[in-house]
C-alpha cells in the first residue's frame, strides 16, 4: 500500500510540474473569456467611510476589443469605455465628448476601483506580456492549484513588478491574483469566488479586489449574467457606435 501511495504522489508531482506555465495561463483566460462574451456586472466600491454600486454591461471580442456601457447610478448613466488594442476610448455623455485615453492609463483604477483598466479592458496582456513560472502548487477553497509567477518581458511597460496566480487544476479557474508593484510590494489581491455553472461553463461569478495599502477599502465585482462566444460583430467596437452612449444596443 506504501509503494502505491508512493507511486502515486510521484506521478502527481511529475503532472504538476510537467505542465507549461504559459499554456496554463492562456488556458485559463481563454477559459475565463471565451472567442466573445457578454455580461451584466454590478460592481461595489466599498470604503471605511462609504459604500458605492454601479451597473454595467460589458461585451467582448478576443482579447483586443471591449466595450463597458455604465447602466446606473443614473448620474453616470450612459459613459461608455471602449478598447481596441492598446487604446482606450472614454465617452462623456454630459459633454457629448469622445476622449482618447493612451497606453498609460491601462493601469489606473476604472471609475475609482480597484480594478485598473488594463485588467477590467485589455486582460490579453497577460497572455502577451509575461513571462511564466512554476512555483508549485497550493490549495484554496478545497481545489488544487497550480502557482504561477508572471513577470514582465523586458520590452514591455507595464505596471507590475510581478504577479502571481493561483490557477486551479481542475477547471482552469483563476482564483487568486496577487499583485506586486516594481518594487517588490504587494499592492493587491484578487479573489475569485461563487463558483457556478453558466450555460455549460464552470466560472466564478464573485471577484473581491482588496487593497493591500489601505484596511477596509475593496473592490466586489459580481457577475449577474454571462454568455460566452456569441455573435458580436467587429463593427460594434467603433468609437462611431461609442457615441452612442446609452443607447448602445447589446443585441447579442
Amino acid at each position: 500500500m506504501k509503494i502505491k501511495l508512493t507511486v502515486l504522489f510521484l506521478v502527481s508531482f511529475v503532472y504538476s510540474f510537467s505542465q507549461n506555465p504559459a499554456q496554463i495561463v492562456r488556458r485559463a483566460y481563454l477559459k475565463l473569456q471565451g472567442k466573445s462574451e457578454y455580461a451584466q456586472m454590478q460592481m461595489k466600491l466599498i470604503r471605511p467611510s462609504w459604500t458605492r454600486v454601479i451597473e454595467f454591461k460589458y461585451a467582448s471580442l478576443g482579447t483586443d476589443y471591449a466595450l463597458v456601457l455604465i447602466t446606473a447610478p443614473q448620474q453616470e448613466r450612459g459613459q461608455a469605455f471602449l478598447f481596441i488594442k492598446n487604446t482606450i476610448y472614454m465617452y462623456n455623455p454630459k459633454i457629448n465628448t469622445v476622449i482618447k485615453l493612451g497606453a498609460s492609463m491601462l493601469s489606473q483604477n476604472w471609475l475609482g476601483s480597484d480594478l485598473s483598466n488594463d485588467q477590467l479592458l485589455y486582460q490579453g496582456s497577460i497572455i502577451k506580456d509575461y513571462l511564466y513560472n512554476l512555483k508549485g502548487t497550493q490549495t484554496l477553497q478545497n481545489r488544487k492549484c497550480w502557482v504561477v509567477e508572471l513577470v514582465p518581458k523586458p520590452d514591455v511597460d507595464i505596471a507590475w513588478g510581478k504577479v502571481l496566480m493561483w490557477i486551479d487544476q481542475k477547471d482552469y479557474l483563476i482564483l487568486k491574483i496577487q499583485y506586486f508593484d516594481q518594487d517588490g510590494y504587494l499592492t493587491k489581491t484578487q479573489i475569485a469566488s461563487d463558483i457556478k455553472k453558466l450555460y455549460g461553463r464552470t466560472v466564478p461569478t464573485k471577484y473581491t479586489v482588496f487593497s493591500e495599502d489601505t484596511p477596509g477599502r475593496k473592490t466586489v465585482l459580481i457577475i449577474k449574467d454571462i454568455k460566452y462566444n456569441v455573435a458580436i460583430p467587429q463593427s460594434f467596437f467603433t468609437v462611431e457606435n461609442l457615441k452612442k452612449g446609452a443607447k448602445i444596443r447589446f443585441d447579442f
